[in-house]
Formats: C-alpha cells, sequence, structure tokens
C-alpha cells in the first residue's frame, strides 16, 4: 500500500519523473520476459538406460548471467527433458541456455564451443541419470 501511495504522490507532483520511471519498468518486464533463442542443435544418442535419439537445443538468453572470470564455472538454465514419440520413432528433446555473449564468443572459437556442448551433455546426464 505504502508503494502505491508513493507512486500516486510522484504521479501528481512529478509527472515527468513518474513517466521515466514507468518506462523503465515496463522495459525491464519486457526483458525479462523474453524466452530463449535457438542458436544450435545438437543430436546425439542416450545409451542408457534406454537407447533413443537426443536432441540438444542450444539457445542464447539474456536472463542467463555470463560467468564472473574465466576461471568460474559457466552459468546454464536448462529446460525439461521431452521424451517425444512421433508416429514409430521416440526420441528427447532438451534445451540448455547460456548467456548471449558465451555463445557469441565460442562461436570464434572451436574449443569454447566444444566445452559448452560438453558441459550441455554432462548436464543432461547427471540431472536426468542418463548415459549419452
Amino acid at each position: 500500500n505504502q508503494l502505491w501511495n508513493m507512486l500516486d504522490d510522484m504521479a501528481e507532483n512529478n509527472p515527468e519523473s513518474y513517466q521515466k520511471f514507468i518506462q523503465c519498468h515496463l522495459q525491464e518486464g519486457k526483458e525479462l520476459l523474453v524466452p530463449p533463442e535457438p542458436h544450435l542443435c545438437l543430436q546425439t544418442r542416450i545409451l542408457e538406460p534406454k537407447e533413443r535419439p537426443l536432441f540438444i537445443n542450444i539457445c542464447k538468453w539474456s536472463r542467463i548471467p555470463a560467468p564472473e572470470s574465466d576461471t568460474h564455472p559457466v552459468p546454464l538454465s536448462a529446460g525439461r527433458l521431452e521424451d517425444v514419440l512421433d508416429g514409430s520413432e521416440f526420441y528427447s528433446i532438451i534445451d540448455i541456455a547460456y548467456n548471449p555473449e558465451m555463445l557469441k564468443r565460442a562461436d570464434n572459437m572451436c574449443t569454447e564451443m566444444d566445452q559448452l556442448i560438453q558441459l550441455a551433455m554432462k548436464y543432461t546426464e547427471e540431472n536426468f541419470k542418463l548415459t549419452v
């Protein structure tokens, strides 16, 4: 309630500041609601517990922070592992998102992209108890 009273006072006494405040927060809200963007898709195989194809969608998402330094862990966010039955084809899909700047840098350095791909595969194995 106190927040609303403060905003009402700002709107009455300083409409320009109120407009800036509202526009700034609307923009921040839009940025938070932007979904991850596809970057590349990998196809590999789940070997255990049941062998099947696995598609890993590597995405860029501005909500994922960049690592603090080259020695810090690389933050990522992952979706659910989805099992898909398409006719007689059975496969799994997972989305893994990284910071856009990390992927941009990795696009120019094969070893960095390889590390991000290995991290996505390791994350999938460890969190879903699979062998890839």
